[in-house]
């Protein structure tokens, strides 16, 4: 949560967690490995981060995600929050898939550039 003057704004996000699907961890781990292994990033680092994050099953992940929805659907309909344009995380996966079929290479400094 951020203020800026009289503003608060909020963010609900869901992330951040390995879905429980019949794949071991390991396995979850080298089919990320092979998708960035291209980039330059600090691998070390991402492994650290990637062994860390919460598992949840399907049905813990969809309870969780229905209970966000209830907390978003009551702030909109009681006039607690109020949308006013399309929020970043969508403009950022219009981008991100413009870029794709366009075949373009992606960063993170083209993202961060762009938005």
């Amino acid at each position: 949560m951020s203020q800026v003057g009289d503003i608060i704004i909020v963010y609900l996000m869901l992330g951040q967690l390995i879905l429980e699907n019949g794949q071991n961890r390991r396995q979850k781990w080298n089919r990320m490995y092979n998708r960035v292994k291209n980039y330059e990033i600090d691998f070390e680092a991402l492994e650290n981060s990637f062994w860390k994050k919460t598992s949840l099953t399907e049905e813990k992940l969809y309870a969780v995600a229905k209970l966000m929805e209830s907390c978003a659907s009551h702030l909109y309909v009681t006039e607690t929050i109020s949308v006013e344009e399309e929020d970043l995380s969508r403009r950022i996966e219009a981008y991100i898939m413009k870029k794709i079929h366009k075949g373009a290479e992606i960063t993170i400094e083209d993202i961060c550039d762009e938005f």
